[in-house]
């Protein structure tokens, strides 16, 4: 954490305003100070301390540009002390992410591709560290950080991954940015990366867009943008080879989103180190070497190496077994609150408000994906409109300079004209003609490539537009829904749980179009798809018929007419989907119904 200014300091000057332990804190060091903070500064200091024109100070004070910040405060149960100890810290682009002893990961910084592992909001967090709730219940052993990314380990052995996912550098099969931590999954086994005893992970790296990790098998893995120009034989299982396959085989371009494996065990030259040479028929006995074993350490000279292997199998040990327990706790917390929610006779409508909770959570979320999405089209069409400009000046001022080396032609031209053949002033007059005749020419193609560059730039502009439209009318749709289903919520929240008739009707409805139409398969015949059809309209009129005796009943308060209206609405855009649906399948048999044949045979 050094000091990136441009005033040149041997180390970085720290602060402790807070007076905390350096044994239970972290250091948080600016790249360069801003102009308020410098002139506080001086402020506090004394006019002396402010710059000479050379950019050297009257004495040796400097701002502080790291400052000692307190570690979070432990939870109870997962710590002695009052505070965590940091034991690993990663920084990305604008975004950090710790380690504490109690194996709680923490993020803080910027969180535009959800890299903080929670859903992007406008709530200022002050450059303060909070815990990646999600991966609560899980023993964190290692964390680090890429550019827009974040890449953890926990106990005992798995991968999760989230933040900015455009290259595939959270491996988890799709190039979606993720605000929650996803599992890292095995390109063939289909599930977490490190499952298996032996093949955990022990380690993890990540790069600006790309994610590695060695396991304790000697199995190395990458996935992301190191994976680009990478190869593998199409008929091997999951196996690479160093950038590629050596044999003959047909080759395939590695899939980014999915972890690659580059090493494996059989592919590393082993049995060189030997204890002790033999001589004549005596054997020489091999020397075992393992960076595993050792936690990944390099050993200094007179260090046992015995007992640190020992302390780190303990220490591997210790976090596999609070792995376990953690688990274990949140099954057991899980089946407390479903007997809980038994207990409590309203399983109806608590199940109808987990589900509203759990949709406007995904409406919101996909909100703010739009709004994202509309202002990065935004912004492209402003660049847009910006080269359209330049284009146009670019292009008025070519037609000018093209009248003027016309006039220039023609006029020496005439003036060449008057002059004698033979003279060195006509000759002369021939080469200024003929350079001026060269500028012509450039200048003419000077002018078709830009006239060709603004055809290229109102197409990316009407692309562009039309893209901004579509994205703005699905930001419309998606805040119609969620006000919707806020209002729905509202609503049933004050309903009076497994007594409101309403909700048991919606849920009534539902779990009929859930039967009716659950495992449909497409009918081959004709005469059975109408007859479906047909079965599908009655069905369909008879909902729509309940629906409408349903809207027809008045009820003695305001929040009875509000909650009878959204059920109503609900339902109705039910119908309307799957008669959409239902159109669209009949339109595959239109050939076949408008087929006469029949009749004149």
């Amino acid at each position: 954490l050094g000091r990136g200014s441009q005033f040149a300091t041997a180390e970085v000057a720290m602060a402790n305003p807070l007076n905390v332990d350096p044994a239970r804190c972290w250091l948080h060091a600016e790249v360069a100070p801003s102009v308020e903070a410098y002139d506080h500064f001086c402020e506090q200091e004394g006019p002396q301390q402010r710059l000479t024109p050379r950019g050297s100070r009257s004495n040796n004070k400097e701002p502080p540009m790291g400052k000692l910040m307190p570690s979070p405060e432990a939870m109870i149960g997962t710590a002695i002390e009052p505070r965590q100890r940091v034991i690993q810290v990663g920084v990305g682009a604008e975004h950090g992410i710790l380690l504490t002893d109690a194996g709680i990961a923490f993020t803080w910084g910027d969180n535009r591709y959800g890299q903080l592992g929670r859903v992007p909001c406008l709530k200022e967090e002050g450059k303060r560290p909070f815990p990646v709730m999600a991966l609560l219940g899980e023993e964190v052993t290692q964390v680090c950080a890429g550019v827009h990314h974040c890449l953890v380990l926990a106990a005992p052995g798995l991968v999760w991954a989230w933040g900015r996912n455009k290259d595939g550098q959270l491996g988890c099969g799709n190039n979606r940015d993720k605000v929650a931590p996803e599992r890292v999954i095995h390109p063939t086994r289909k599930e977490q990366l490190g499952s298996g005893k032996e093949h955990h992970i022990v380690s993890i790296g990540a790069g600006g867009s790309s994610s590695v990790a060695s396991s304790i098998s000697s199995e190395i893995w990458q996935w992301g943008e190191i994976s680009e120009k990478f190869k593998e034989q199409m008929d091997t299982t999951g196996m690479g080879g160093r950038g590629g396959s050596s044999g003959g085989g047909a080759e395939r371009i590695v899939t980014k989103n999915r972890p690659f494996l580059v090493f494996k065990k059989e592919k590393f030259l082993s049995h060189f180190r030997k204890a002790a040479s033999g001589s004549g028929n005596k054997k020489t006995e091999k020397t075992h070497v393992s960076i595993t074993e050792t936690g990944c350490r390099v050993l200094g000279p007179g260090v046992q190496e015995d007992v640190v292997k020992d302390l780190v199998e303990s220490v591997r040990q210790l976090q596999d077994s609070i792995a376990t327990e953690r688990a274990e706790l949140a099954q057991e917390e899980g089946r407390k609150q479903k007997d809980e929610t038994h207990g409590k006779g309203g399983d109806s409508n608590l199940s109808v408000l987990q589900d509203l909770q759990m949709a406007i959570a995904t409406l919101e979320r996909d909100i703010v994906v739009a709004e994202r999405d509309v202002d990065m089209l935004q912004k492209n069409l402003q660049s847009t409109e910006l080269r359209q400009e330049h284009t146009r000046s670019q292009l008025k001022c070519v037609m000018q300079q093209a009248t003027e080396l016309n006039e220039k032609q023609d006029e020496v031209a005439l003036k060449m004209f008057d002059e004698k053949k033979g003279t060195a002033g006509r000759k002369k007059l021939q080469e200024k003609l003929d350079e001026i005749r060269k500028f012509v020419d450039a200048n003419q193609s000077t002018r078709e490539s830009l006239l060709e560059q603004r055809t290229d730039t109102d197409k990316e502009k009407q692309r562009t537009g039309s893209q901004l439209r579509e994205a703005k009318a699905l930001q419309e749709k998606l805040k119609t829904k969620l006000k919707t289903l806020k209002d729905l919520n509202s609503a049933v929240s004050s309903a009076s749980g497994a007594s409101d008739s309403l909700v048991r009707f919606l849920q009534e409805k539902t779990n009929n179009f859930v039967q009716h139409f659950k495992g449909r398969a497409a009918e081959t015949d004709f005469l059975a798809a109408m007859q479906e059809f047909e079965n599908d309209t009655h069905f369909l009129q008879k909902i729509e018929t309940r629906v409408r005796d349903l809207a027809a009943t008045t009820s003695c308060d305001k929040a009875g007419e509000i909650r009878t209206k959204l059920i109503c609405d609900l339902l109705q855009d039910l119908i309307s989907l799957r008669r959409s649906w239902n159109d669209l399948l009949e339109d595959r048999w239109l050939k076949d119904d408008l087929d006469l044949s029949c009749f004149f045979d």
